[in-house]
């Protein structure tokens, strides 16, 4: 995250990384789970009984497409927002994220067809409409209120229809209509 310092970073959970020390761009933001969900029940007026978190099945990744309502203050003066696994490696961002890149697209992942808008690494623009994307699936509060991962930020979601990489899929393709 270092190695990208025009990009700010800001990493949400339980407890803080141990680290020497914190990059500029980086900082931390403390969310237990139960605080996650009260804003949950707060912003969007629903929220799961709990956030079962084990392993690569944590329900609160069902909850990412909704990072820009739920915690609005924290992405003031962005014109992008975004999410990652903690698994990924980043390497020079702005190799990726250059501006022609950034000014023709609302929605960004660097991963080829047919995963293009799974969960893994996603850029959006942050305006309303698109803050709100997640609003166009028939399953959001269904997904909101359901127990367990639904995976509704990835595509392979056995239980789920009308999950995000389908509403951005058809965002694009209603835009491309449009032309």
């Amino acid at each position: 995250m270092e190695l990208n310092p025009t990009i700010r970073f800001l990493l949400m959970g339980d407890a803080a990384p141990s680290a020497a020390s914190w990059p500029s761009n980086c900082a931390f933001h403390h969310v237990s789970l139960r605080m996650l969900l009260q804003r949950a029940r707060s912003a969007l007026g629903a929220a799961p009984s709990s956030l079962p978190v084990a392993g690569s099945a944590s329900k609160v990744s069902d909850l990412k497409p909704m990072l820009a309502h739920l915690y609005p203050e924290l992405l003031q003066g962005c014109d992008f927002w975004g999410w990652m696994q903690e698994d990924q490696l980043l390497g020079d961002l702005r190799a990726f994220l250059d501006e022609p890149l950034l000014t023709n697209h609302d929605v960004i992942s660097p991963l080829p067809a047919p995963l293009w808008h799974a969960g893994p690494f996603m850029v959006l623009r942050h305006t309303k409409p698109i803050d709100a994307l997640y609003r166009r699936s028939t399953q959001w509060r269904t997904v909101l209120a359901a127990p367990a991962y639904l995976a509704f930020d990835e595509w392979w979601g056995a239980s789920l229809k009308d999950h995000m990489p389908k509403v951005m899929i058809t965002m694009i393709l209603m835009a491309s209509d449009g032309d």
